[in-house]
């Protein structure tokens, strides 16, 4: 008797379709499954990082694949490539036409960008210079404004006139090639008190604007006085206990401790989706989402804004559930 599973015959002709996860949990295990593969960019280093890029590129039509390239987390927010715009607009069928060019030579370089949205007649023109890159401080920066600068100038310009013509199709995606070129002010850091001075040492030299007492005798002809012995610090008396201070953390066991307290955005997100999927009208909805307070709670933990996008599209995502059932 032969125990070999039968295994379904392989068809021909079949179309291979994207994976579109309908839930979170859903966009979360493809996302952790392109990490442990190796396969996630730089800036998606982690299954957190990268359902984010999956999530916003479903707002905006994209599946999650092509999301994972297009979608780049720079300074904490979501932003999208240049090309991946460009694609994303064409894909809408919102776009009539474009043109890209590039007048003038040297600093006198200008790079324009014309775009016309189907049923509006006025065009969107985007332009960019040299002159602009400078005042900007970005002509000669080191990495791609130093080896391809006509390419960023373009970038640049294409940026503008798509954000202006299609603000419906980026949905307040920024993209990339502009916002990582933006100073962004640092994360606030509490600053560590200083160290106390330690006594200058006696077999250094006493650098002050006025001669010591020592020059001034040896000058005169004065013998110098010995400097006086440092007083000896009291001994504490035997028998009384002192209290010693705590041992400082390390940094391993500091993020170990904090890990333990605070709650994973995962696990809060992957609640609020379960217990709004149960509801039946929009009214219920929103009574579970505030009861949650998932925004204010996100606020209070570290890194815990990145989510918040997320939390406001699984709301959104129920809220049409029920409009359209």
């Amino acid at each position: 008797m032969n125990d070999t599973p039968k295994l379904p015959a392989l068809q021909s002709g079949g179309a291979i379709r994207a994976i579109i996860p309908e839930n979170f949990d859903s966009a979360y295990r493809i996302a952790n499954a392109v990490v442990v593969a190796g396969m996630a960019p730089k800036d998606l280093s982690t299954p957190e990082r990268a359902t984010i890029a999956i999530l916003h590129g479903l707002e905006v039509g994209m599946p999650p694949m092509a999301s994972l390239q297009s979608i780049a987390i720079i300074n904490n927010r979501p932003c999208i490539w240049g090309d991946g715009a460009l694609g994303l607009v064409q894909g809408s069928g919102k776009m009539e036409t474009i043109k890209e060019w590039i007048e003038g030579e040297g600093d006198a370089r200008v790079a324009y960008c014309r775009v016309i949205r189907r049923g509006d007649p006025e065009p969107k023109i985007g332009k960019f210079s040299v002159a602009d890159a400078k005042k900007a401080r970005l002509l000669g920066k080191a990495g791609p404004w130093q080896d391809y600068p006509e390419r960023m100038l373009k970038m640049r310009a294409r940026s503008w006139a798509l954000r202006d013509a299609f603000a419906d199709v980026l949905k307040g995606l920024a993209i990339v090639e502009e916002w990582k070129d933006i100073d962004h002010d640092p994360a606030e850091v509490q600053p560590t008190p200083p160290k106390p001075p330690k006594p200058p040492s006696l077999s250094q030299p006493i650098t002050t604007s006025e001669p010591s007492q020592f020059a001034k005798n040896a000058k005169n002809g004065t013998p110098p006085v010995p400097p006086k012995p440092p007083a000896k610090q009291q001994e504490p008396v035997k028998g009384t206990n002192t209290p010693e201070e705590p041992e400082p953390m390390s940094p391993h066991q500091e993020a170990d401790y904090e890990a333990d307290e605070l709650p994973l955005p995962g696990d809060m997100l992957s609640a609020l989706d379960a217990e709004l999927a149960d509801a039946k009208d929009s009214e219920t909805i929103e009574e579970i989402y505030d009861a949650h307070d998932i925004e204010a709670k996100l606020e209070s933990i570290p890194q815990g804004e990145e989510f918040l996008g997320t939390a406001i599209g699984i709301k959104r995502k129920h809220l049409k559930r029920v409009k359209n059932g």
